[in-house]
């Protein structure tokens, strides 16, 4: 029994006893691709980072990605992750959200480190209106602002199945909060939440509080690396008492002191559902 594996480093091939012509290996590439857990699917189409070293080596992948999806393969999740290169752009997004569009098994999407803005954003709203399926999407390290999380909100409207978002290292600032709050009210499922790194002052910590307060589905919340201060800690503390369905919240490198981040904890012990609140003390932000 031989095991070949395709120029696509995560598609690996079972074929019979004689090792397969090439014509051969290309037909079974699209027909008969097999999991390392087994299966008819396989769970990454391939990562960029650390893989292709040049633009020209990320761009051939992403066509490769593209051409696969247009066969109809069945794969759950697809890592487009840009690293230093940051190789997708919004043209190169339209490409793969139109082959998205035909193929409804994708059910993760990361898209992180790359340049995308709030006109690829608009592609992507496009895609979640019409794919019921994709249930989890990055877009960490993006040039994102609250126009583009606005479009998302919209289009999430027509879309009950997203359970992860991660929109953090954008430029969502306080006015993106505010179409985030539209998804925390809709009837979107989501669970997890990543807002690191995002200029959110007290203002936007005020309405994201506010928000969730009446929240039941969301367990994992960050809004690390921000800009809050003890102004919120009010609310925070409310927030931690009476929402029973919160079990992670990480408040990292904010601008709270530390006596205000002690009478946080001090509510927090009383909330037995909570089973990690992140503070880290390694920013200067947390000298009083």
């Amino acid at each position: 029994m031989h095991t070949i594996s395709m120029p696509m480093d995560t598609i690996v091939l079972t074929p019979s006893e004689d090792i397969p012509t090439e014509q051969q290996q290309q037909q079974q590439q699209q027909q008969n691709i097999v999991s390392l857990h087994g299966g008819c699917r396989y769970d990454e189409m391939f990562r960029l980072t650390g893989r292709a070293t040049d633009q020209e080596g990320c761009f051939d992948r992403i066509e490769a990605t593209v051409r696969c999806l247009l066969t109809g393969v069945a794969v759950d999740t697809i890592r487009l992750e840009g690293g230093k290169l940051r190789t997708v752009d919004d043209d190169t997004l339209e490409r793969v959200v139109t082959a998205l569009e035909q193929n409804q098994e994708v059910t993760s999407l990361d898209l992180s480190l790359n340049k995308i803005t709030d006109q690829g954003v608009g592609v992507l709203a496009r895609l979640l209106e019409c794919n019921a399926n994709i249930r989890e999407i990055s877009l960490d390290s993006n040039l994102v602002t609250h126009v583009g999380v606005t479009e998302l909100s919209n289009s999430l409207q027509f879309n009950h199945a997203l359970t992860k978002l991660d929109l953090s290292g954008n430029n969502l600032g306080d006015e993106g909060i505010f179409p985030i709050a539209e998804i925390l009210t809709g009837p979107l499922p989501l669970a997890v939440l990543h807002l690191r790194s995002n200029k959110v002052s007290d203002e936007g910590c005020g309405v994201l509080c506010n928000t969730l307060m009446l929240n039941t589905t969301l367990t994992t919340l960050s809004i690390s690396g921000n800009e809050i201060s003890d102004l919120s800690l009010p609310l925070l503390a409310e927030l931690v008492k009476v929402n029973s369905c919160l079990t992670d919240i990480s408040l990292a490198n904010n601008e709270f002191s530390l006596q205000g981040l002690d009478t946080l904890c001090e509510v927090a012990v009383s909330n037995f559902y909570l089973l990690n609140l992140r503070l880290s003390f390694g920013s200067k932000r947390y000298l009083p």
